[in-house]
């Protein structure tokens, strides 16, 4: 086979092995941790408060966005919160539709933090998590989590997970974000005993 035919195919499966499809994860039972090819850096965690009542939440309110089917990174989201014991989860739509029937008027375009605190201490304590996935360019992706108390504005959890894909940016890049997550789950779950 010529060498520029080699040399395409390799490119071709170097393009292929970096895209993501969001696919599932298996869990470790021992760790509770996803397995994955990747870890997120020790500076990724910026900040990390484990003073949390969960019992205290009305619901988790979810943004999920991607440049690359920001409703599958949605999906994954909502199954990956489920398995960490949050059971009320809505996406904004859904969060519209809660202040509709609470009667507490949002803005039509952009909901913001002010809005969110004000409905947290109205209505219903919220817990923000903000999930994002992005490809930046070449081999490079992102991904990045928030997690924010709605009744303060305060960061709860930040992780930012910029990476260059080697093979998979499933493994590389959102299943190290997520268990970022669970991490912090059990941390706050172990100091609440």
């Amino acid at each position: 086979m010529p060498s520029k035919a080699l040399a395409a195919i390799a490119v071709l499966g170097l393009l292929t092995a970096c895209s993501t499809t969001y696919k599932p994860s298996v869990v470790d039972a021992k760790t509770g941790l996803h397995t994955t090819l990747a870890t997120v850096d020790a500076g990724g965690v910026i900040a990390s408060k484990t003073a949390v009542r969960f019992a205290d939440y009305g619901a988790v309110l979810l943004v999920a966005r991607s440049n690359a089917y920001p409703s599958r990174l949605e999906f994954l989201a909502r199954k990956e919160l489920a398995e960490m014991g949050f059971d009320r989860v809505v996406n904004v739509a859904e969060f519209r539709r809660w202040a509709d029937d609470a009667k507490f008027e949002l803005p039509v375009d952009k909901i913001g933090i002010a809005e969110i605190r004000k409905f947290s201490s109205t209505v219903k304590p919220v817990l923000v998590v903000d999930v994002q996935y992005g490809w930046v360019g070449g081999a490079r992706h992102f991904a990045g989590a928030r997690i924010v108390d709605g009744r303060s504005g305060e960061s709860l959890l930040t992780v930012d997970h910029p990476k260059t894909v080697w093979l998979n940016a499933d493994d590389e890049v959102i299943y190290p974000m997520l268990n970022e997550l669970r991490k912090w789950r059990k941390r706050v779950d172990s100091q609440s005993t």
